[in-house]
């Protein structure tokens, strides 16, 4: 008994199993192609976030930068007025005398 169209090798319970097989087949395959689209979607998520975190620490190390050259700014500022307050005083000193 064969069916309409089937190779005259091939049984109906055959055809059965390969159709079972390459659905299997399909089931799989998509199921992997999704796991793939996954692990993509993460790694690009984490590359989202880690390149966020680089832009702040980017910003803190100007802000950084920004607070060490006023800090030495302000050092010789007061340098410059101390070393003018001495030699004022050193003149009040002179004349005193």
């Amino acid at each position: 008994m064969h069916r309409q169209g089937l190779p005259f090798f091939m049984s109906g319970n055959e055809l059965e199993k390969k159709d079972i097989l390459q659905v299997l087949q399909i089931v799989v395959l998509v199921g992997a192609a999704a796991a793939v689209f996954l692990n993509v979607g993460r790694r690009d998520e984490r590359l989202v976030f880690v390149s966020s975190q680089i832009d702040e620490l980017r910003l803190v190390s100007q802000d950084l930068v920004k607070a060490q050259v006023l800090g030495s700014a302000n050092d010789q500022s007061q340098m410059h007025l101390l070393l003018d307050l001495k030699s004022r005083v050193e003149r009040l000193e002179n004349g005193s005398r």
